[in-house]
């Protein structure tokens, strides 16, 4: 019996090829590349409707007003909210890796109202609209200045939690740590490393120890839950692949057949080619997140 079959390096070959058919410039190393992938597919989100959170109090200019409420009305509807991302989200180079996005989780979106001249992206704008963006639940942070320092500033965080500390890890028996400076937490951020952040909760009137659900980012500077995903997805590919390939083995006698086994995504369907004939994927919860 011959068995052509490798649902992993399929898997890959088809996140680089959406990869690069949106123009994400992709690292040569697969696994980085369809990393680099993951990550970009969690800042656009899922096509679901979903959940508009505020933080409060808010303040949003007037003047970008009529833009902000256009941006949040595509993400309830989920819709492609690519144009309005940092570029950083389609370079490749390691310094162009957005760290506040694989840190905090946080997304930053252009405030502009007109397509530059390459109809790829927003013109770029003075102001960004910080959110938290989950598969159903948009966490609306505020609208920032551009600033070569508002990457790095601590009372973000504590903005978050004011308003939902639900979206930490708290760290108990561990006192208060946070001895950082905004600047040495940016020289420790760029050089890709992790910083255990307190709060203050006013409720319970102590500051905490908290990490960010989404457990910050490895030394690539890459989010470390798209790191996570990978692998599991990798290990459901593998497990997929061998229950399939001892099905078949069961159900066939002849010693000179030859299996080749592909995995497709069709028509927004994970499916799997067993000698040219077409099963639809029923178990595909590792995948379903990808949207793609």
């Amino acid at each position: 019996m011959s068995i052509e079959c490798d649902f992993i390096d399929d898997y890959k070959k088809i996140l680089i090829k959406y990869g690069r058919d949106k123009k994400i410039r992709l690292p040569e190393n697969d696994d980085k590349a369809v990393i680099r992938v993951l990550t970009f597919l969690r800042k656009r989100g899922s096509a679901k409707n979903k959940q508009i959170k505020i933080a409060k109090p808010i303040n949003i200019p007037k003047y970008c007003r009529r833009v902000v409420l256009k941006l949040l009305r595509a993400i309830k509807n989920g819709e492609d909210i690519s144009p309005y991302m940092s570029k950083k989200a389609f370079k490749e180079k390691k310094t162009d890796v957005d760290l506040m996005f694989s840190a905090w989780n946080i997304l930053h979106l252009h405030l502009g109202s007109e397509l530059e001249n390459n109809g790829q992206f927003i013109k770029r704008t003075n102001e960004l609209l910080f959110l938290l963006l989950q598969d159903e639940i948009v966490y609306v942070i505020g609208v920032y200045n551009h600033s070569r320092d508002i990457w790095f500033k601590r009372d973000i965080i504590q903005r978050i939690y004011d308003n939902w500390p639900e979206l930490f890890y708290e760290l108990e028996g561990i006192d208060n740590i946070d001895t950082y400076s905004d600047e040495e937490y940016k020289v420790l951020r760029q050089n890709h490393g992790n910083v255990l952040l307190t709060v203050y909760d006013k409720n319970a009137d102590v500051r905490k120890v908290v990490v960010p659900m989404t457990l910050g980012m490895v030394a690539s500077g890459d989010s470390s839950i798209d790191v996570v995903t990978y692998d599991k997805i990798c290990v459901y590919l593998l497990e997929l692949q061998n229950k399939i390939l001892g099905q078949i083995k069961k159900s066939t006698d002849s010693k000179n057949e030859r299996i080749t086994l592909t995995l497709r995504y069709i028509d927004s369907k994970w499916v799997v080619i067993y000698n040219g004939r077409r099963f639809e994927l029923s178990d595909i919860s590792c995948l379903n997140h990808l949207n793609i």
